[in-house]
């Protein structure tokens, strides 16, 4: 890369950071992926390039004088196949090369307002608020088995996950692009819940070429037709009826969100997000205890930080405001940049009357999220109540710029 274009991706990550917000959280590529794919990439040359060698020096030893073809001693035909195949090796060599290359630079930015990715081929910007669905494709993988006998062992399941944003573009990463794979989709998808982004598990082949939604109501319908479809030819097919299920939730069609999550668990009672999406769907329908069981078993399974903080939201719906805070610092303690679980908290300080902890977190809040009118006001009652004037009225006044649109 040129300087000038480090110069150009510089002033490109400068404008993603204005407009987005100071990044808190920064994910780069498995540095033992890397390492991998520069040793393969040295294997497959030198391998590549001793066949090529060896075969010339069989043409050498036999000064030329090969039979085209032969079966049991060295031809040129031999010599043609051994040639190719190293010069195959090569290239895969130089294919490895590319792939970490374009690795390297490679990074994903958490900011308050979305998230930017940065390459060697540009930045790419997805505004929170721009993001119209993410799609997700586990990919099993398996021993070097043959036949059905693989499939009775599967060595793991990769996350491949797919943001999609309206105007079209997609971003997909997995475990080569991003090392904490996990924690950066549970940043992501605590972002889409508060947003009621749709989460959908899809196939490899929707993965692959399924383009973004033009009409969000009219996709979802045909999505829900799709996915039907989908069950009535695969009846045991859980991920075809927990995406259903994101499907109805978006439409608020709770009743049937309900039927197909508790269809899915049946068939797959060990996907933890899955119990997380049923309690936020049992809460909607005003059934708090079952909400707080399905919780409760997620964290069991794997301690999911959107179970923490939907079983935070259920007890701040019962009045139970102490549990609530223990529950929204525990997603704190793990995501310490996690702007909603700062907000929720201060909220429930404020009905405990720990009103110096509210300003806190508040505070913190703001700090995540500069231009939120609506925290700055809720601050200023806090800072009322205490008798701290000054700053309650100064706080008045920036919300006021900032909902009139004239914050500097």
């Amino acid at each position: 890369m040129s300087s000038k274009d480090r110069f150009d991706l510089m002033n490109l990550e400068k404008e993603a950071i204005a407009e987005l917000g100071e990044p808190l959280r920064t994910f780069k590529p498995d540095t033992n992926n890397l390492i991998a794919g520069v040793l393969l990439c040295l294997l497959a040359v030198l391998t590549g390039g001793g066949l090529i060698i060896w075969g010339i020096t069989k043409v050498v030893a036999n000064g030329g004088d090969l039979p085209a073809f032969a079966q049991k001693e060295f031809s040129w035909f031999a010599v043609a196949l051994v040639v190719l195949g190293g010069l195959f090796l090569i290239a895969m060599g130089f294919m490895f090369f590319w792939f970490v290359q374009s690795l390297v630079s490679v990074r994903v930015v958490i900011c308050p307002k979305g998230f930017f990715t940065f390459g060697s081929e540009g930045v790419d910007v997805f505004c929170w608020d721009e993001i119209c669905r993410v799609r997700e494709y586990v990919e099993p993988q398996y021993l070097p088995m043959q036949g059905v006998v693989k499939h009775v062992v599967p060595m793991n399941k990769p996350r491949c996950i797919a943001v999609d944003r309206k105007d079209g573009t997609s971003f997909k990463f997995d475990g080569n692009v991003v090392m904490r794979v996990d924690e950066l989709a549970e940043l992501i998808q605590a972002k889409m819940q508060e947003r009621g982004v749709p989460w959908l598990f899809v196939n490899e082949s929707e993965f692959m070429d399924e383009p973004a939604p033009e009409s969000e109501t009219e996709n979802l319908r045909n999505e829900i037709e799709r996915y039907t479809q989908l069950i009535k030819a695969e009846p045991n097919n859980a991920n075809a009826h927990f995406s259903r299920a994101e499907c109805f939730f978006e439409l608020d069609d709770f009743a049937a969100t309900l039927r197909d999550y508790d269809a899915g668990i049946r068939l797959d009672p060990n996907d933890s997000r899955s119990f997380v999406n049923r309690g936020v769907c049992h809460r909607k329908l005003g059934n708090n205890e079952k909400a707080l069981e399905d919780f409760d078993q997620a964290i069991r399974m794997t301690g999911i930080l959107a179970a923490y903080f939907n079983r935070a939201n259920v007890r701040v719906d019962q009045g139970e405001f102490e549990l609530a805070v223990s529950n929204y610092s525990a997603v704190i303690e793990k995501v310490p940049n996690f702007r909603a679980a700062y907000l929720c908290r201060a909220r429930a300080y404020v009905e405990l009357q720990q009103l110096k902890n509210a300003i806190a977190d508040f505070s913190a809040t703001i700090e995540l999220d500069p231009i939120d009118a609506n925290t700055h006001e809720e601050r200023a009652e806090v800072y009322e109540q205490i008798g701290k004037t000054e700053e309650a009225q100064a706080d008045r006044q920036r919300a006021q710029q900032l909902a009139a649109g004239s914050a500097t």
